[in-house]
Protein backbone atom coordinates (compact mmCIF):
# COMPACT_ATOMS: atom_id res chain seq x y z
CA UNK A 1 0.00 0.00 0.00
CA UNK A 2 1.38 3.40 -0.99
CA UNK A 3 1.19 6.33 1.36
CA UNK A 4 -1.39 8.90 0.19
CA UNK A 5 -0.11 12.02 -1.51
CA UNK A 6 -1.77 14.11 1.22
CA UNK A 7 -1.25 14.33 4.98
CA UNK A 8 -4.17 13.35 7.21
CA UNK A 9 -5.47 14.82 10.44
CA UNK A 10 -7.62 12.30 12.35
CA UNK A 11 -10.22 14.27 14.33
CA UNK A 12 -11.72 12.80 17.49
CA UNK A 13 -15.29 12.94 18.76
CA UNK A 14 -16.80 16.44 18.41
CA UNK A 15 -20.29 15.99 19.91
CA UNK A 16 -21.78 19.23 18.66
CA UNK A 17 -18.92 21.48 19.78
CA UNK A 18 -18.66 23.68 16.69
CA UNK A 19 -16.54 26.43 18.24
CA UNK A 20 -13.97 23.91 19.48
CA UNK A 21 -13.89 22.22 16.06
CA UNK A 22 -13.33 25.55 14.33
CA UNK A 23 -10.49 26.35 16.73
CA UNK A 24 -8.90 22.95 16.15
CA UNK A 25 -8.95 23.07 12.36
CA UNK A 26 -7.49 26.58 12.52
CA UNK A 27 -4.75 25.29 14.84
CA UNK A 28 -4.06 22.56 12.28
CA UNK A 29 -3.65 25.16 9.51
CA UNK A 30 -6.97 24.74 7.68
CA UNK A 31 -9.05 27.56 6.26
CA UNK A 32 -12.68 27.97 7.30
CA UNK A 33 -13.81 25.98 4.26
CA UNK A 34 -11.66 22.98 5.18
CA UNK A 35 -8.93 23.62 2.61
CA UNK A 36 -5.26 23.41 3.60
CA UNK A 37 -2.27 25.12 1.94
CA UNK A 38 -0.40 21.77 1.97
CA UNK A 39 -3.42 19.83 0.70
CA UNK A 40 -3.91 17.95 3.97
CA UNK A 41 -7.22 16.16 4.57
CA UNK A 42 -9.46 15.60 7.59
CA UNK A 43 -10.52 12.16 8.78
CA UNK A 44 -13.28 12.21 11.42
CA UNK A 45 -13.73 9.16 13.65
CA UNK A 46 -17.46 9.86 14.12
CA UNK A 47 -19.70 11.05 16.97
CA UNK A 48 -20.37 14.42 15.40
CA UNK A 49 -23.67 14.80 17.25
CA UNK A 50 -25.30 14.94 20.70
CA UNK A 51 -24.26 16.53 24.02
CA UNK A 52 -23.04 19.82 22.54
CA UNK A 53 -25.13 22.76 21.32
CA UNK A 54 -24.45 22.53 17.56
CA UNK A 55 -25.00 18.96 16.33
CA UNK A 56 -26.63 20.14 13.09
CA UNK A 57 -23.97 22.74 12.31
CA UNK A 58 -21.09 20.32 12.97
CA UNK A 59 -22.71 17.60 10.86
CA UNK A 60 -23.44 20.01 8.01
CA UNK A 61 -19.85 21.30 7.98
CA UNK A 62 -18.39 17.80 7.95
CA UNK A 63 -20.83 16.55 5.29
CA UNK A 64 -19.92 19.46 3.01
CA UNK A 65 -16.19 18.79 3.41
CA UNK A 66 -16.73 15.10 2.65
CA UNK A 67 -18.66 15.95 -0.52
CA UNK A 68 -15.69 18.05 -1.65
CA UNK A 69 -13.18 15.27 -0.91
CA UNK A 70 -11.44 17.37 1.73
CA UNK A 71 -12.60 15.04 4.48
CA UNK A 72 -13.85 11.57 5.24
CA UNK A 73 -16.02 10.68 8.23
CA UNK A 74 -16.39 7.27 9.85
CA UNK A 75 -19.52 5.97 11.57
CA UNK A 76 -19.70 6.62 15.30
CA UNK A 77 -22.11 5.05 17.75
CA UNK A 78 -24.11 8.29 18.04
CA UNK A 79 -24.68 8.40 14.27
CA UNK A 80 -25.52 4.69 14.37
CA UNK A 81 -28.12 5.36 17.07
CA UNK A 82 -29.81 8.02 14.92
CA UNK A 83 -29.83 5.83 11.80
CA UNK A 84 -31.33 2.94 13.75
CA UNK A 85 -33.92 5.23 15.38
CA UNK A 86 -34.91 6.65 12.00
CA UNK A 87 -35.38 3.11 10.65
CA UNK A 88 -37.58 2.22 13.61
CA UNK A 89 -35.22 -0.46 14.89
CA UNK A 90 -34.38 1.22 18.19
CA UNK A 91 -35.88 3.72 20.63
CA UNK A 92 -34.36 7.11 21.48
CA UNK A 93 -31.51 7.00 23.99
CA UNK A 94 -30.95 9.54 26.71
CA UNK A 95 -27.78 10.74 24.97
CA UNK A 96 -29.52 11.57 21.67
CA UNK A 97 -32.98 12.60 22.81
CA UNK A 98 -32.22 16.32 22.40
CA UNK A 99 -30.92 15.74 18.86
CA UNK A 100 -34.00 13.70 17.98
CA UNK A 101 -36.20 16.55 19.20
CA UNK A 102 -34.32 18.87 16.81
CA UNK A 103 -34.79 16.39 13.97
CA UNK A 104 -38.51 16.07 14.64
CA UNK A 105 -38.96 19.84 14.77
CA UNK A 106 -37.18 20.42 11.43
CA UNK A 107 -36.99 17.13 9.53
CA UNK A 108 -36.48 18.80 6.15
CA UNK A 109 -33.03 20.11 7.07
CA UNK A 110 -31.98 16.94 8.89
CA UNK A 111 -33.06 14.39 6.26
CA UNK A 112 -29.96 14.93 4.06
CA UNK A 113 -27.70 14.53 7.07
CA UNK A 114 -29.40 11.34 8.24
CA UNK A 115 -28.91 10.01 4.71
CA UNK A 116 -25.26 11.11 4.93
CA UNK A 117 -24.82 9.14 8.16
CA UNK A 118 -25.91 5.99 6.33
CA UNK A 119 -22.99 6.38 3.90
CA UNK A 120 -20.27 6.53 6.56
CA UNK A 121 -17.66 3.75 6.39
CA UNK A 122 -16.35 1.90 9.43
CA UNK A 123 -12.61 1.49 8.98
CA UNK A 124 -9.68 3.11 7.19
CA UNK A 125 -6.16 1.77 6.83
CA UNK A 126 -3.15 3.85 5.83
CA UNK A 127 0.44 2.60 5.70
CA UNK A 128 1.34 2.04 9.34
CA UNK A 129 -2.01 3.19 10.73
CA UNK A 130 -5.56 1.93 11.21
CA UNK A 131 -8.47 4.22 12.13
CA UNK A 132 -11.95 3.39 13.40
CA UNK A 133 -14.41 4.77 15.92
CA UNK A 134 -14.07 2.39 18.85
CA UNK A 135 -12.02 -0.77 18.25
CA UNK A 136 -10.44 -2.67 15.36
CA UNK A 137 -11.57 -6.11 16.52
CA UNK A 138 -10.07 -8.66 14.14
CA UNK A 139 -12.83 -11.24 14.50
CA UNK A 140 -15.50 -8.63 13.83
CA UNK A 141 -13.50 -7.27 10.90
CA UNK A 142 -13.39 -10.75 9.37
CA UNK A 143 -17.15 -11.13 9.91
CA UNK A 144 -17.95 -7.76 8.31
CA UNK A 145 -15.47 -7.79 5.42
CA UNK A 146 -17.47 -10.06 3.05
CA UNK A 147 -20.38 -7.59 3.08
CA UNK A 148 -18.51 -4.31 3.58
CA UNK A 149 -15.21 -4.89 1.80
CA UNK A 150 -16.56 -3.24 -1.35
CA UNK A 151 -18.18 0.20 -1.80
CA UNK A 152 -21.88 0.69 -1.21
CA UNK A 153 -24.38 2.46 -3.47
CA UNK A 154 -22.84 5.82 -2.62
CA UNK A 155 -19.05 5.30 -2.63
CA UNK A 156 -16.58 7.50 -0.81
CA UNK A 157 -14.62 10.16 -2.69
CA UNK A 158 -12.05 8.65 -5.05
CA UNK A 159 -9.10 10.09 -3.07
CA UNK A 160 -10.14 8.05 -0.03
CA UNK A 161 -11.32 4.88 -1.77
CA UNK A 162 -7.95 3.02 -1.72
CA UNK A 163 -7.80 3.28 2.07
CA UNK A 164 -11.30 2.28 3.17
CA UNK A 165 -11.31 -1.27 4.51
CA UNK A 166 -14.92 -1.49 5.71
CA UNK A 167 -17.45 0.56 3.75
CA UNK A 168 -20.90 1.75 4.82
CA UNK A 169 -23.19 -0.80 6.46
CA UNK A 170 -26.38 0.65 4.96
CA UNK A 171 -28.11 0.91 1.61
CA UNK A 172 -31.40 2.82 1.32
CA UNK A 173 -32.04 2.64 5.05
CA UNK A 174 -31.50 -1.11 5.37
CA UNK A 175 -28.43 -3.18 6.15
CA UNK A 176 -26.46 -4.16 3.07
CA UNK A 177 -26.85 -7.68 1.77
CA UNK A 178 -24.77 -10.18 3.70
CA UNK A 179 -24.39 -8.01 6.81
CA UNK A 180 -24.03 -10.21 9.91
CA UNK A 181 -26.86 -9.18 12.24
CA UNK A 182 -26.54 -11.87 14.90
CA UNK A 183 -24.52 -11.40 18.08
CA UNK A 184 -20.83 -11.86 17.42
CA UNK A 185 -19.38 -15.04 18.87
CA UNK A 186 -18.29 -14.56 22.46
CA UNK A 187 -19.59 -10.97 22.68
CA UNK A 188 -22.80 -9.29 23.80
CA UNK A 189 -22.79 -7.05 20.74
CA UNK A 190 -23.15 -7.52 17.01
CA UNK A 191 -20.01 -7.19 14.88
CA UNK A 192 -21.04 -3.74 13.64
CA UNK A 193 -21.72 -2.56 17.19
CA UNK A 194 -18.34 -3.83 18.40
CA UNK A 195 -16.56 -1.63 15.85
CA UNK A 196 -18.47 1.51 16.83
CA UNK A 197 -19.29 0.85 20.51
CA UNK A 198 -16.57 -1.45 21.78
CA UNK A 199 -17.35 -4.55 23.81
CA UNK A 200 -17.60 -5.63 27.43
CA UNK A 201 -16.40 -8.32 29.78
CA UNK A 202 -17.38 -9.27 33.30
CA UNK A 203 -16.08 -6.80 35.88
CA UNK A 204 -13.91 -7.97 38.77
CA UNK A 205 -16.72 -6.79 41.07
CA UNK A 206 -20.06 -4.99 40.58
CA UNK A 207 -19.89 -1.21 40.46
CA UNK A 208 -22.27 1.75 40.19
CA UNK A 209 -21.92 3.69 36.94
CA UNK A 210 -22.36 7.43 36.33
CA UNK A 211 -26.14 7.02 36.01
CA UNK A 212 -26.47 5.19 39.32
CA UNK A 213 -26.96 1.78 37.72
CA UNK A 214 -25.24 -1.22 39.30
CA UNK A 215 -23.35 -3.12 36.59
CA UNK A 216 -21.45 -6.39 36.52
CA UNK A 217 -19.91 -5.85 33.07
CA UNK A 218 -17.45 -3.17 32.02
CA UNK A 219 -16.07 -2.01 28.68
CA UNK A 220 -12.99 -3.99 27.73
CA UNK A 221 -9.71 -2.10 27.86
CA UNK A 222 -8.70 -3.56 24.53
CA UNK A 223 -5.66 -1.31 24.23
CA UNK A 224 -3.90 -3.38 26.90
CA UNK A 225 -1.34 -5.74 25.31
CA UNK A 226 -2.95 -8.92 26.66
CA UNK A 227 -6.10 -8.33 24.57
CA UNK A 228 -5.06 -10.46 21.59
CA UNK A 229 -8.34 -10.02 19.68
CA UNK A 230 -6.98 -6.67 18.43
CA UNK A 231 -4.10 -6.66 15.88
CA UNK A 232 -0.88 -5.12 17.16
CA UNK A 233 1.18 -4.89 13.98
CA UNK A 234 0.42 -1.20 13.35
CA UNK A 235 -0.90 1.73 15.41
CA UNK A 236 -4.65 2.16 15.86
CA UNK A 237 -6.18 5.64 16.26
CA UNK A 238 -9.69 5.74 17.67
CA UNK A 239 -12.22 7.82 19.60
CA UNK A 240 -15.21 6.78 21.69
CA UNK A 241 -13.41 6.23 25.01
CA UNK A 242 -12.94 9.34 27.10
CA UNK A 243 -9.38 10.52 27.21
CA UNK A 244 -7.62 13.64 28.46
CA UNK A 245 -5.13 15.82 26.65
CA UNK A 246 -1.71 15.25 28.21
CA UNK A 247 -1.22 17.00 31.55
CA UNK A 248 2.40 17.25 32.72
CA UNK A 249 3.15 15.02 35.70
CA UNK A 250 -0.49 13.88 35.75
CA UNK A 251 -1.22 12.12 32.49
CA UNK A 252 1.17 11.57 29.62
CA UNK A 253 -0.44 8.62 27.83
CA UNK A 254 -2.70 8.74 24.79
CA UNK A 255 -5.11 6.04 25.89
CA UNK A 256 -7.71 6.30 28.64
CA UNK A 257 -6.82 4.64 31.93
CA UNK A 258 -10.35 3.36 32.64
CA UNK A 259 -13.37 2.48 30.46
CA UNK A 260 -16.31 4.86 30.19
CA UNK A 261 -18.80 4.43 33.01
CA UNK A 262 -16.22 3.21 35.50
CA UNK A 263 -16.12 5.28 38.72
CA UNK A 264 -12.33 5.41 38.57
CA UNK A 265 -12.61 7.27 35.26
CA UNK A 266 -14.75 9.97 36.88
CA UNK A 267 -12.27 10.34 39.73
CA UNK A 268 -9.41 10.60 37.24
CA UNK A 269 -11.17 13.25 35.17
CA UNK A 270 -12.16 15.31 38.21
CA UNK A 271 -8.60 15.20 39.46
CA UNK A 272 -6.89 16.38 36.28
CA UNK A 273 -9.27 18.33 34.06
CA UNK A 274 -8.56 21.67 35.71
CA UNK A 275 -5.04 21.65 34.28
CA UNK A 276 -6.25 21.51 30.67
CA UNK A 277 -6.59 24.80 28.83
CA UNK A 278 -5.85 26.39 25.44
CA UNK A 279 -4.11 24.37 22.75
CA UNK A 280 -1.24 21.94 22.82
CA UNK A 281 0.86 19.50 20.80
CA UNK A 282 2.68 16.34 21.77
CA UNK A 283 4.58 13.80 19.70
CA UNK A 284 3.40 10.24 20.23
CA UNK A 285 6.04 7.79 21.41
CA UNK A 286 7.21 5.41 18.68
CA UNK A 287 6.08 2.33 20.58
CA UNK A 288 2.54 3.53 21.33
CA UNK A 289 0.20 1.16 19.50
CA UNK A 290 -3.12 2.77 20.50
CA UNK A 291 -3.94 6.49 20.39
CA UNK A 292 -7.30 7.77 21.64
CA UNK A 293 -8.38 11.20 20.36
CA UNK A 294 -11.73 11.46 22.13
CA UNK A 295 -11.01 14.41 24.41
CA UNK A 296 -14.60 15.59 24.77
CA UNK A 297 -15.26 13.67 27.98
CA UNK A 298 -13.83 16.66 29.83
CA UNK A 299 -17.13 18.49 29.24
CA UNK A 300 -18.75 16.13 31.74
CA UNK A 301 -16.72 17.59 34.59
CA UNK A 302 -15.90 21.10 33.38
CA UNK A 303 -17.22 23.93 31.25
CA UNK A 304 -14.64 23.59 28.49
CA UNK A 305 -14.96 21.47 25.37
CA UNK A 306 -11.83 19.72 24.14
CA UNK A 307 -11.34 18.26 20.68
CA UNK A 308 -8.17 16.71 19.33
CA UNK A 309 -6.46 15.29 16.28
CA UNK A 310 -3.73 12.84 15.36
CA UNK A 311 -1.48 14.12 12.57
CA UNK A 312 -0.34 11.54 10.01
CA UNK A 313 2.41 10.83 9.14
CA UNK A 314 3.91 13.25 11.69
CA UNK A 315 2.80 11.06 14.64
CA UNK A 316 1.71 14.09 16.66
CA UNK A 317 -1.40 14.78 18.71
CA UNK A 318 -2.89 18.29 18.68
CA UNK A 319 -5.75 19.44 20.89
CA UNK A 320 -7.75 22.56 21.66
CA UNK A 321 -9.75 23.19 24.83
CA UNK A 322 -12.04 26.22 24.95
Amino acid sequence: MERPSFGVDVIGDIHGQLAALESLVEELGYDADGSHPEDRRLLFVGDLVDRGPASYEVSRWVADRCAEGRALCLLGNHELNLVEWRAGRTKPKASNRATIEQIESRPERWDPLLAFFETLPLAVELPGLRVTHAVWHQGCFDALAPALGSPGPIPVHADWAPYVRLHAAYAAGAFREGMPTERFSGQWEKALEVFVKGYEHRAAEPFTDNDGVVRDHVRAQWWLPERDEVPRDVRIVFGHYWNMPPVPRVHDAFVPPHPSGHPRLRAWLEGSHASVTGAGRRRVADGAMAVCVDFNGVTRVGERACVGAYRYPESEVVWVCR
